[in-house]
């Protein structure tokens, strides 16, 4: 059963901000949300001080959570939005400005939410504070693209498992298409992640190397999934083609059997008057 309780605040390192989780070393965490697919080009571009709008920033994050979580649309800056920063610290981690003293950028976030059109409390609504939803569900890097035009039925986040016994009667060819789209896309964000840790150990020391070693050994293993999820998909694909082509063959062949052979039979004998 899926549980309601919000988790607590993460904690933060007081000087560079990297989370600190149960005093162990930071573990890289990668899920199919938007900011992975898309990669860190969706935090748009910098100013010229090499910053980025703190209200774009949140509306990335809450744009990612809206998705990911849908139909869910609150949520909490503590529980949510700054747990979303700590899995996705291999990109947030990348930018100068959470580089500092956590409540520096806590407060900037506060102040985004609280004075900007983008966001609304969910004081009204929840009676609660500290909730915030997006009154404008566009993607932030891009406003043509809409992930809502469709109910969005399952969190696009790994692990994902496709059955060999699945036909095209349980999975549609367009799920399999955006399941596919969803894994390149996270395909090239991955290898875009481990190109850049791959970078990091050639001016690391030997202490931050086997941190870094654990994380691409991670990146490397979810890359493997997501090739097994597009390997499996194409192979539905051959599958459910061989199957269609199959099917029409037959249904040629018995229409040519029975318009040559037999009296045409009247659609309407076999219909069941007990149905009305």
């Amino acid at each position: 059963m899926k549980s309601n309780l919000v988790k607590g605040s993460p904690i933060f390192n007081e000087i560079d901000s990297t989370p600190i989780e149960n005093s162990s070393e930071y573990k890289l965490k990668l899920c199919f949300c938007p900011l992975c697919s898309t990669g860190i080009t969706a935090l748009g571009n910098t100013d010229g001080r090499g910053i980025i709008s703190w209200q774009h920033i949140c509306r990335v994050i809450l744009f990612s959570l809206t998705v990911k979580e849908n139909p869910k649309k609150f949520f909490s800056l503590k529980g949510d939005m700054l747990w979303f920063v700590v899995d996705h610290w291999f990109l947030f981690g990348k930018l100068h400005q959470f580089r500092t003293n956590p409540n520096k950028w806590k407060k900037a976030f506060l102040d985004a939410l609280s004075h900007s059109t983008y966001f609304e409390s969910g004081t009204g609504f929840l009676k609660k504070p500290g909730y915030w939803k997006l009154t404008n569900t566009a993607a932030p890097w891009d406003e043509k693209i809409d992930y809502f035009s469709e109910p969005i039925k399952t969190k696009l986040q790994l692990p994902v498992i496709l059955d060999h016994s699945l036909t095209q009667s349980t999975l549609s060819s367009s799920s399999k298409s955006k399941i596919e789209k969803y894994c390149i896309d996270a395909r090239q964000s991955f290898n875009y992640a481990l190109s850049s840790l791959q970078n990091q150990m050639k001016f690391s020391n030997s202490t931050e190397n086997f941190a870094l070693m654990h994380q691409l050994k991670e990146v490397q293993s979810i890359m493997l999934k997501t090739e097994h999820i597009i390997s499996s998909i194409k192979q539905l694909n051959v599958t459910s083609q061989i199957i269609s082509s199959s099917s029409s063959k037959d249904a040629s062949s018995n229409s040519f059997f029975t318009s040559s052979d037999q009296e045409e039979l009247n659609p309407f004998d076999s219909f069941n008057h007990q149905w009305c």
